[in-house]
């Protein structure tokens, strides 16, 4: 149950042989009385001369609660007096009586109403002549009301001091209540804990604690002032009939106000007959009703809401803070807020920084700081004067006109439901529209897709939600800082002509700049260089010679116009070279599994890691791809296929891909074909035992040792090369190849085209070559060192072809079946001893 303190600060002086009184004023309680303390702090020479005497509000209820007691001891310190507590002593037990708690105690059994100078009837005594205590005298009576202490000296040569004296009562309700008088009250309820605090009516004070129920105040006909802290329980405010007033600046936090009740953490309020509010220093919404007309925010940024009627008693003040906010939107009708003059519609509405209108036509009038206008419908107009301003913009159908006026100010268009276009001075979305009256020096989108583009003056670019453009205006300045904001968002330098480095991770551009929150950029017509982010990027370098990154992510990169390097990095990217002519572009995929399109111009076109879809598209385009790359396709042009560091052969089908010539891998064993090709091809197997098959035209098939011991190569048909680029000597059947064209190793190859039906041409190119021709007209290229020829039926040539020095050979005609031999500049012996023709 609930408790209640009251005390008395006046010097009692305690006379010698008299009778002094002192009184406190109990108010506040609930429920009767169910406990009684009284302390002191007092000074007196000999307690024996002492009797104090209690009397409560309610007639016939007192105690005579000290008499006669510790013998010729001083009194020196606090004394408590409470039920159930040991009592005074009657001896001396030393020179002063120790402070300390005691029970009421009475060693003067005589005592009367008149020793103490009233008219009160007999006196309650407790032991150790009576049996009366606190409880048994007050228990059960209201405590409200006057409480008076009286203390009699009744002997001589002594006296003393009581310097402070309190009453503590404890009632049998959780509850409290502080009832006003019939005139002007002030009320102050400061919860110093949950469920304690202190309370004061008209300059007199007490102290509650254990209040776990509601409390309640309750004033009565006149002009009365509440002040309420928050940290309390439920609080109950009848401030009754007239012009009363209630203060909040004593709390510890920011109080909710609307309608008749009020919210602070977990304190709460219900109020009614209150005219006018006083805010805390803390930042306050409090709400106009039909009864409370008055609202003033004191400190703190506080927000008070007009209702939906301006009555001629209204009068607002934001007071104290530096961004008080007046919120008239439930008005609906037109209205002029002049915040400089402090007067909307006339009524009085002063010290506001911010301002949120209605559905009517709005005219605001800023000051010099910095304001904050959010219009609402209606067509609006508004002037910020000066300071750094923020107005806000919805898209309710109509025509709004804002002047910025001086320093840095800003366009929300954040309460929009639709997305805008802001384009030079103005802006729009739908049937809405907008005008600047001077340069809007930041703009913020709405939760939609927005596109702003970036005029003289304006620096600042905030996307907020939404797939936002942002195009700039082609300066490049230190304050310039462009935001996207959530969604997907594209920063767009087209109308930069010089180069420019945009880092999309670091948020910057031209060294100086800021540029964050973006996912999507394109340059300009310099030649740009841009840089991703680690995730999914779209990327477009547009005119110039640009560099694009993608870094992490599944990105897009977009080469367009010029000589432009794209890299993928991380992730499944898309690399689009553009379309040039001579000179192409160079993409490089990155680790994992990206598609590659060169289009126009000679491009490069590098898979690296992971399962790659590379597109050489127009131009002679070289693609440089793994054995895990899925498709090759060089397109139009003469392409060109190189697998040189791949780990793994490749299977390549150069009639699908588009592809007119190969480089196989350095180590591992490809397989290539070019039956379904369109035209002649060039393949080099290089590496490992690879399976090599030409196609229906003349091709070029560059072989090893390897390739041909796993019989794999076959010319196919047209007038085809193979070319044996090995390091050890073979046996090559021309015929069962396929080949038309035999070009050998350096060392002794054995060659014959026996089998073949038409004539053939060889190079033996060195070594101990033996070489046999078909059974038509051959060409056979020969080195000094061979070991024979045999041209075979037919009309066949003998070419003295050295790879190096120049000597003389010595051949018969007769025995090779050479028809006609050609020699060098060196002395050669060419026989026919026996020819027949």
């Amino acid at each position: 149950m609930a408790t209640f303190t009251f005390s008395n600060g006046t010097d009692l002086n305690i006379v010698d042989f008299g009778v002094v009184s002192s009184s406190v004023e109990v108010f506040g309680t609930q429920g009767v009385v169910t406990s009684v303390t009284v302390s002191m702090d007092i000074i007196h020479s000999f307690a024996a001369d002492l009797d104090m005497l209690l009397v409560g509000p309610t007639p016939g209820r007192n105690l005579l609660f000290m008499s006669d007691a510790g013998n010729d001891m001083d009194l020196s310190g606090t004394y408590v007096f409470s039920d159930g507590s040991p009592i005074l002593p009657n001896t001396s037990s030393g020179p002063t009586l120790a402070p300390g708690t005691y029970g009421p105690t009475a060693y003067e059994a005589g005592e009367t109403d008149a020793n103490f100078g009233l008219a009160i009837g007999a006196l309650n005594v407790p032991p150790v002549n009576g049996t009366s205590s606190f409880a048994s005298v007050f228990g059960s009576s209201t405590p409200v009301g006057a409480w008076s202490l009286n203390v009699r000296d009744d002997a001589g040569g002594d006296t003393g001091i009581i310097d402070t004296w309190q009453l503590t009562i404890g009632t049998s309700s959780d509850d409290a209540s502080v009832s006003g008088t019939a005139g002007m009250d002030t009320v102050i309820v400061a919860f110093t804990g949950p469920n304690s605090g202190v309370m004061q009516r008209n300059g007199v004070s007490g102290e509650f604690a254990g209040v776990t129920g509601q409390f309640l105040i309750q004033t009565g006909f006149s002009d009365d002032t509440i002040y309420v802290t928050n940290g309390g329980p439920n609080l109950l405010i009848d401030a009754g009939n007239a012009n009363d007033v209630l203060n909040l600046s004593l709390s510890t936090s920011a109080w909710t106000v609307t309608g008749s009740a009020g919210v602070s953490g977990a304190s709460s309020m219900l109020l009614s007959g209150v005219e006018i509010i006083y805010g805390t220093n803390f930042g306050d919404t409090m709400q106009e009703t039909d009864a409370v007309n008055g609202l003033s925010g004191g400190d703190g940024n506080d927000t008070i809401i007009m209702d939906s009627s301006l009555d001629v008693t209204d009068a607002f003040r934001g007071d104290l803070g530096i961004a008080d906010t007046l919120d008239y939107s439930s008005l609906g009708i037109a209205t002029l807020f002049d915040m400089t003059a402090g007067t909307l519609n006339g009524r009085l509405a002063e010290t506001f920084e911010n301002a949120t209108g209605g559905s009517g036509d709005d005219d605001v009038v800023g000051t010099s700081g910095a304001n904050m206008l959010n219009l609402g419908g209606g067509l609006d107009r508004a002037s910020g004067l000066g300071g750094d301003d923020t107005f806000f913009q919805g898209n309710d159908g109509s025509s709004n006109e804002f002047t910025g006026g001086g320093d840095f100010d800003t366009i929300s268009f954040a309460p929009s439901a639709s997305g805008w276009v802001v384009s030079g001075a103005g802006a729009s979305s739908g049937a809405s529209s907008l005008v600047f009256l001077d340069p809007i020096e930041r703009i913020i989108g709405s939760s939609e897709a927005d596109e702003v583009n970036q005029y003289a003056g304006l620096f600042h670019i905030l996307g907020e939600n939404g797939d936002d453009i942002i195009l700039t205006d082609g300066t490049a300045g230190s304050l310039e800082r462009f935001e996207g904001g959530d969604g997907t968002d594209t920063l767009d330098f087209g109308a930069f002509s010089s180069g420019l480095v945009l880092d999309l991770q670091s948020g910057t551009f031209s060294l100086h700049e800021t540029a964050i929150g973006f996912e999507w950029a394109s340059g300009g017509s310099g030649g740009d260089t841009i840089l991703g982010t680690g995730i999914t990027n779209i990327l477009r370098g547009r005119d110039g010679t640009d560099v694009l990154y993608g870094r992490g992510g599944d990105d897009e990169m977009y080469g367009d116009g010029h000589r432009d390097a794209l890299y993928g990095g991380a992730g499944g990217d898309r690399l689009y070279g553009g379309d040039e002519v001579g000179a192409g572009d160079n993409l490089y995929g990155g680790a994992d599994n990206d598609i590659l399109f060169g289009a126009g111009g000679n491009d490069n076109l590098y898979g690296d890691g992971g399962s790659d879809e590379l597109n050489g598209g127009d131009g002679n385009d070289f693609l440089y791809v793994d054995g895990l790359d899925t498709v090759v396709d060089g397109g139009a042009g003469s392409d060109f296929v190189h697998a040189l560091a791949s780990t793994t052969g490749i299977v390549l089908d150069m009639g699908v891909g588009s592809i007119e010539g190969v480089y196989g891998s350095n180590s591992a064993s490809d397989t290539i074909n070019a039956t379904t090709a369109a035209a002649g091809v060039t393949i080099w197997g290089l590496g490992g035992a690879d399976f090599l098959t030409g196609g229906g035209f003349g091709d070029y098939i560059y072989f090893d040792q390897l390739d041909l011991a796993a019989g794999a190569v076959n010319a196919g048909g047209g007038y085809d090369w193979l070319l044996n680029r090995g390091t050890t000597a073979v046996s090559f059947d021309m015929a069962a190849h396929g080949a038309e064209g035999y070009y050998g190793s350096v060392l002794a190859d054995t060659v014959t085209a026996a089998g073949s039906a038409a004539g053939v041409s060889i190079y033996g190119n060195g070594g101990g070559d033996v070489i046999t021709g078909s059974g038509f007209t051959d060409y056979i290229y020969f080195e000094a060192g061979f070991a024979s020829i045999n041209g075979g039926a037919g009309y066949d040539y003998a070419i003295y072809n050295p790879v190096s020095v120049v000597i003389g050979v010595t051949l018969n005609l007769t025995a090779s079946a050479i028809e006609y031999a050609i020699g060098r500049s060196g002395d050669d012996t060419f026989t026919a001893a026996g020819a027949t023709g």
